[in-house]
């Protein structure tokens, strides 16, 4: 895609990101047939007047070699999805094999922000905060805990960014 600053700037990304594949039919002297090799052919294209959802991204060809070339079809369909950010409440998941002596967890921030493609930051319930307790003391004491966006199921959602991937917490 030549126009993907034009998209950036417009807070619109591809997604899903998927391969963009385009079938094109190529003729030329035999000679020049047998010597081709995949670097001999560029396709490239631009999606005018952008939107989020469906556009068309209109095919063109540069080529080492003296070919002529047809696409099966000129155009790919690729899907963009707006580029959003939004605060996510972040909860402690408690684990370990003293998670039940663990009074209270008092996190460095409460929300995070998130940001990636529309659909997928939708899908963020919240951000669990992985608390490991491994080891029996009475003190209070910090570590550092990794932040996982996650949806209503509790799974791992990817493809967003956070701001923070670490925070600390405060255990007692």
């Amino acid at each position: 895609v030549t126009n993907i600053e034009e998209l950036a700037n417009e807070d619109l990304v591809v997604y899903p990101e998927t391969d963009l594949v385009a079938d094109i039919y190529i003729r030329g002297k035999l000679s020049y047939l047998q010597n081709l090799s995949k670097e001999d052919i560029h396709v490239y294209g631009s999606i005018n007047n952008p939107i989020e959802g469906k556009n068309y991204l209109y095919l063109k060809v540069n080529t080492t070699k003296q070919l002529s070339y047809e696409f099966k079809s000129d155009f790919i369909v690729v899907r963009l999805e707006k580029i959003v950010h939004e605060e996510k409440d972040i909860k402690s998941d408690i684990r370990g094999d003293y998670a039940e002596d663990v009074d209270t967890v008092v996190l460095q921030q409460s929300t995070v922000n998130v940001s990636g493609p529309r659909v997928l930051v939708e899908e963020v319930d919240y951000i669990k905060a992985d608390v490991e307790v491994n080891s029996n003391t009475d003190n209070k004491f910090t570590q550092r805990v990794k932040l996982v966006p996650v949806n209503k199921s509790g799974k791992e959602v990817k493809g967003v960014s956070l701001d923070s991937k670490n925070i600390s917490a405060e255990i007692t």
